[in-house]
């Protein structure tokens, strides 16, 4: 008896899965392969860059430390308002034209004003340096976490789970990259830091394609964009929302203390070595962060662990305030390791701007537009408290934190989370 032919037109066997299924899940590992080569690169790039841009800057400064920290948190605030300006846009265009572009273009650009930077450092020079830097970069992290929200749903265990294979690959690749700065230059730590960024375009250039759908883009309301204040309308649709942005606020003001690497230089006369020798211990033990970030969210529920977070972010302030010993001072960075807080918090946000009908690329811009007030104010404030007791209490500014996270783990998070997570978890 003849066997009646199993295969469609293309060739496909009838009784296997449906090619377009196939070619789906080929594609989305692919997509999602050439997007952890990329962000693995530019986490490279950040690591090389990150204590080499500001040793530049003091070089400038012959040394100087609150002159240079006080240059520092004006940059700061200055990109901060730079965001809130450009930031809604951003998030239009992304759900508009796709998160590619975001991705490719400040890859790219970052590499070329690490470049140039790093031939001729001057204090105009760093400014602009920085204020280019936060237009190539401000939209790169909303782009890349909107692109793999497009593969996979934000809102599920999956998506954490993937993220945390992403940001362990990541963290391998800035080990590299850490343990190479620990012999460069400041200089050469630059230039390294622009072809790290280099190889990161053509990741996302040859490696990636458009994952927002054409069905799903959305035409842009420029009359919205028109008004600077267009997120407080946004958060005015929900009080979820609002309740949301309020916690943003608080949990994130002891975040924008930005002076601990010059005081390390001023306490223990630390340079590029010894940064990176912490950074680098920092890194390894930040490579079990998956396995306790799903643990923490199922033992603890989002709340317990956004609170969680903000106890071990207390305990590293105080170890910043008070270790003397690099053995002391290395227990910072297992704290951090410990906080996943904003993990927790992305997906409440998520769930509360699907309801909300929110896209990704606005939800990304009304995220960054959440903290600036806190950006334009606190990185100047921590700035001068450091400035004014740098010779003789130098561990205010930490103490002062180390209270703020108190804060926020034991009055903040349980009467500002949202109600409807209020139950999940426990023990926290």
């Amino acid at each position: 008896m003849e066997v009646p032919d199993r295969r469609d037109a293309d060739g496909n066997d009838a009784g296997s899965a449906k090619p377009e299924q196939a070619k789906y899940w080929t594609t989305k590992e692919r997509q999602l392969t050439a997007l952890a080569a990329g962000r693995a690169f530019t986490g490279a790039s950040i690591m090389l860059s990150m204590f080499a841009s500001s040793e530049l800057l003091r070089s400038v400064f012959q040394g100087n430390q609150p002159q240079t920290q006080r240059v520092l948190s004006l940059v700061n605030t200055g990109t901060t308002l730079l965001t809130f300006c450009v930031g809604p846009l951003n998030g239009a265009l992304m759900d508009s034209i796709g998160r590619r572009p975001f991705l490719m273009f400040g890859s790219a650009l970052a590499a070329t004003l690490r470049l140039v930077i790093s031939i001729r450092p001057s204090v105009k020079g760093y400014i602009a340096y920085r204020f280019a830097l936060t237009l190539a970069m401000m939209p790169f992290f909303s782009a890349f976490r909107a692109a793999v929200a497009d593969l996979v749903d934000r809102t599920t265990d999956e998506y954490t789970r993937t993220m945390g294979t992403i940001d362990t690959i990541a963290t391998i690749v800035r080990m590299a990259a850490l343990t190479i700065s620990g012999s460069l230059t400041p200089r050469q730590s630059m230039l390294a830091s622009a072809g790290a960024s280099a190889l990161a375009a053509g990741c996302f250039a040859f490696g990636t394609t458009e994952t927002l759908k054409d069905e799903n883009k959305r035409e842009i309301n420029w009359s919205k964009l028109r008004n600077p204040f267009s997120s407080v309308q946004t958060l005015s649709q929900s009080r979820g929302l609002s309740r949301l942005a309020l916690l943003s606020v608080l949990i994130d003001v002891p975040d924008f203390n930005s002076t601990l690497q010059m005081y390390r230089s001023q306490r223990f006369g630390w340079g590029m070595r010894e940064f990176s020798r912490l950074a680098l211990g920092g890194q390894i033990v930040s490579l079990s962060s998956p396995v306790i970030m799903m643990g923490m969210l199922g033992q603890f529920g989002t709340r317990g662990t956004a609170i969680w977070s903000q106890r071990f972010a207390m305990l590293a302030s105080l170890v910043n305030a008070f270790g003397s010993d690099f053995r002391v001072v290395a227990l910072s960075p297992v704290l951090q390791s410990l906080r996943h807080g904003a993990t927790a918090f992305d997906r409440v946000l998520a769930l509360e701007a699907q309801r909300c009908g929110l896209g990704e690329g606005e939800k990304e811009s009304l995220i960054a537009n959440l903290s600036t007030l806190s950006g334009v104010v606190f990185p100047n404030v921590f700035s001068e408290i450091y400035a004014a007791t740098a010779k003789t209490r130098p561990n205010t500014v930490f103490l002062l934190c180390a209270l703020l996270h108190l804060l926020n783990s034991e009055l903040v998070i349980p009467n500002l989370w949202p109600s409807t997570e209020a139950s999940e978890g426990h023990n926290s």
